[in-house]
């Protein structure tokens, strides 16, 4: 095969998707964030898949011993969240507010959070 080609493959992809876009009239942003996520003193620390299918599971961690607020939106618009327990069974259902889920976490808590677009 000629490597000198397979350095441009991300580019010929790109170029494909570009064309399909222009000639539907549709068109990708320049740039997208999957998940966007504002909380001070709140880490993110884990997302996947959920093991039951349904959405997708975040799990963060409050770092700085105090309550504190998070901001979570998502690429694709909220259907619904939930907060759930570590074995992912829903447990409080959280209000979606101009597409975003708000809520505060106590201190030192890691907490697990369903997301369904």
């Amino acid at each position: 095969h000629d490597s000198g080609q397979l350095h441009q493959f991300p580019n010929l992809i790109k170029e494909a998707i570009e064309n399909r876009l222009k000639n539907s009239g549709r068109f990708l942003p320049e740039i997208q964030t999957f998940l966007h996520f504002e909380g001070k003193g709140v880490i993110p620390t884990w997302i996947k898949r959920a093991e039951d299918g349904r959405g997708l599971i975040l799990r963060c961690y409050e770092v700085l011993g105090l309550s504190s607020s998070i901001h979570i939106q998502m690429y694709s618009p909220l259907v619904s969240s939930w907060r759930t327990d570590i074995i992912e069974y829903d447990q409080q259902e959280l209000l979606i507010e101009q597409e975003k889920v708000n809520l505060t976490i106590a201190p030192h808590v890691i907490e697990t959070i369903r997301l369904m677009t």
